[in-house]
């Protein structure tokens, strides 16, 4: 992580372990999603970009079906060419929501949790920014690993 990153955290159900990671990172500010509602983390991240006037990398922990919600937040970050990296936490599922039936001792049939699937039809995060023509890294060698897009650097050519 870069000194003086911004972390925009939306991985409640699947990062709620790299928090405590961070204790030796270089300095850095972590910004929380606020409780009770999903779809938050990638206009906060587009905001804390703008907010920092472009000078310090965000990098927004998001999970896959919250991102659903405001996926128009990365065409923004392209476009104004904003220091954001976004890494999809992908479960293919509202992890969050499940948990939620969890902590209410429901037991959710098979048509509610079909709703709450996203695997049908499968979300392919690595094509999605190619019709923003983005720059994305080579995906990580590890097995498992989250998917990454990183937009483009700050500067930017207006006509």
């Amino acid at each position: 992580m870069p000194e003086g990153g911004i972390v925009a955290d939306e991985s409640v159900s699947f990062g709620r372990g790299f928090y405590k990671e961070t204790h030796a990172a270089p300095p850095h500010d972590w910004l929380h999603i606020t409780g009770g509602a999903i779809g938050c983390g990638m206009p906060l991240a587009t905001g804390a970009a703008i907010g920092a006037g472009g000078q310090r990398r965000v990098i927004n922990l998001q999970a896959d079906g919250s991102a659903m919600y405001t996926l128009q937040a990365l065409w923004t970050q392209a476009r104004e060419r904003l220091p954001v990296t976004t890494i999809i936490l992908s479960n293919r599922k509202y992890q969050i929501l499940i948990g939620e039936y969890q902590n209410v001792g429901a037991n959710p049939g098979p048509t509610a949790m079909s709703m709450l699937d996203l695997s049908n039809p499968d979300i392919d995060w690595l094509r999605r920014p190619a019709a923003w023509v983005w720059r994305r890294p080579a995906p990580p060698r590890w097995s498992n690993a989250p998917t990454c897009w990183r937009s483009p650097a700050p500067s930017r050519r207006r006509s």
